[in-house]
């Protein structure tokens, strides 16, 4: 504060009243002028004050009534007050300085004594201002040592940065608490993103080792003469009946009228009914191992759609990573076109669909995923929106599959098949909402991996070195393109951090 104060003062006699005025603005000070204690009360509560020069006799309300609200009203007792009083009434003044005054002037006033005395006030209000301030400031970093004790070195939650920016031995210990907070931060953050990228490379592991089993399986169930839309069929139905029984039975189920239809009735082509669907009629046309392979191709095509909807930021190493996996692709393709039978060529090509449709369902899913419903309800709405959908596609083109009575070798296929798919599903969803569409995509390379493993040991299926060639591009592709790493926000320089409030 600067040596200007606002005083107010309060006289029902206006020459009494301006002559007050006078004196203060003499001074150098700011002044406003009231006729009662009603309206002095009301400027104070709304307006700041350093001191008031308040009349003790008034009507309606006089200068004592006024001194007990300011002290009953904890915004106002501790504005200084200097009451004015005749000489012959000293009793009144006494009285007044008992309520709660801090000194007396006469009417009369000796303008150098009226001087010393309002100069002095305010040198009072100042130091006790700054008193107040002070030990505000002290409670704020005892708080934060408390904040500290319990473990949260969060520097945004210690509201440390007015007293950081003072130049005395508090503001010292202040930026000694925000700094060593603010390591200790940093330190917790890398570590809890790196368990958190840990913890999604397993969960990428998992998901590939499941999803790998769905090409092999297909292709078992190819030549059990199961038809892909039937298959498809009862893959959706069955996977999605488990996900809405959980569902249910956990409570998690959303009414009828809040589940946003349209959007599962797209997830729902996207991800199962034109996807699954072409994994069946292209697992009995082409190797399964290759099938594998040509999945790895959701990595690359997450980011390039990522990329341009700018859900990610583009850069050279990930574009030659995306040019690299293109190759790996190529290669598959050049393989295929060396001594092949056009129509495998062309289911090969048509196999090219398959990781598009993964790469644009987890795009979908990371940037329009309903609010409010669980992952695995998520999944359940759209398995069975898919199953209805596909339901009369089967029908139509005499595809369903009536089961047997005695469940046999395709029964039990097609119910592994629902089991992996309904796991892979829940999982990769649960990778996307965590880690992003661009990292969840990288399962991609496990599910080729496995896909591989699988196909070898269920099918008795080999590569040849053109394949692991293939394999090997895509491998190094992958490795440029990279996860998107969805580290927490880096918390403020303390010099710059908003005072957050306590927890």
């Amino acid at each position: 504060m600067n040596g200007q104060g606002r005083i107010l003062v309060v006289d029902d006699t206006r020459p009494l009243r301006l002559k007050l005025a006078a004196a203060t603005t003499a001074l150098g000070h700011l002044c406003h002028s009231v006729a009662s204690g009603r309206e002095a009360l009301d400027h104070m509560r709304n307006h700041p004050v350093d001191a008031v020069l308040l009349d003790i006799v008034m009507p309606e309300m006089d200068g004592f009534e006024v001194l007990k609200a300011m002290k009953g009203d904890p915004a106002l007792k501790e504005i200084p007050v200097i009451v004015i009083s005749s000489l012959d009434d000293t009793e009144s003044a006494v009285q007044a300085i008992e309520l709660g005054a801090e000194d007396f002037l006469p009417k009369n006033f000796d303008p150098v004594i009226f001087k010393a005395r309002v100069n002095t006030l305010l040198q009072k209000k100042r130091v006790r201002d700054a008193e107040v301030d002070y030990l505000k400031q002290v409670q704020k970093l005892a708080r934060a040592a408390q904040v500290l004790k319990v473990g949260n070195y969060n520097p945004a939650k210690l509201g440390l940065q007015e007293i950081s920016e003072r130049r005395d031995a508090l503001g010292d210990l202040a930026r000694v608490f925000s700094d060593a907070a603010q390591k200790v931060y940093e330190r917790e953050r890398r570590l809890r993103q790196s368990i958190k990228t840990l913890r999604g490379g397993f969960g990428l592991i998992l998901l590939g080792i499941i999803w790998g089993l769905v090409a092999p399986l297909s292709r078992m169930a190819s030549g059990l003469d199961a038809h892909p839309f039937g298959m498809a069929f009862w893959v959706s139905l069955l996977s999605g009946l488990c996900c809405i029984g959980w569902s249910v039975a956990k409570g998690t189920m959303p009414r009828p009228r809040e589940i946003p239809w349209r959007y599962f009735i797209a997830y729902a082509l996207l991800g199962a009914v034109v996807s699954e669907s072409l994994v069946f009629f292209v697992a009995g046309k082409i190797e399964a191992s290759i099938i594998s392979i040509i999945v790895v191709l959701e990595g690359f095509l997450a980011f390039a759609f990522a990329a341009f909807m700018r859900i990610e930021q583009p850069s050279l190493s990930r574009f030659a990573g995306l040019l690299l996996g293109l190759l790996g692709v190529l290669v598959i393709l050049y393989d295929k076109f060396t001594g092949a039978s056009s129509s495998a060529l062309l289911w090969t090509v048509v196999a090219l669909s398959i990781p598009a449709c993964y790469a644009a369902e987890g795009i979908m899913l990371a940037a329009r995923r309903p609010e409010g419903i669980a992952t695995i309800t998520t999944v359940g709405i759209m398995q069975l929106v898919a199953a209805v959908i596909l339901l009369p596609i089967a029908l139509a083109t005499g595809q369903m599959i009536y089961p047997a009575a005695t469940p046999g070798a395709m029964e039990l296929t097609i119910i592994l098949i629902a089991a992996a798919s309904l796991s892979a599903n829940v999982l990769f969803l649960h990778l996307i909402t965590g880690l992003g569409s661009v990292f969840a995509g990288q399962a991609a390379y496990f599910t080729t991996m496995a896909g591989i493993g699988w196909s070898v040991v269920l099918l008795g299926e080999s590569l040849n070195g053109w394949i692991w060639a293939a394999l090997g591009l895509t491998a190094a592709g992958l490795f440029l393109v990279g996860p998107k790493h969805e580290a927490e926000p880096e918390p403020p320089a303390v010099g710059a951090m908003h005072e957050a409030p306590q927890t």
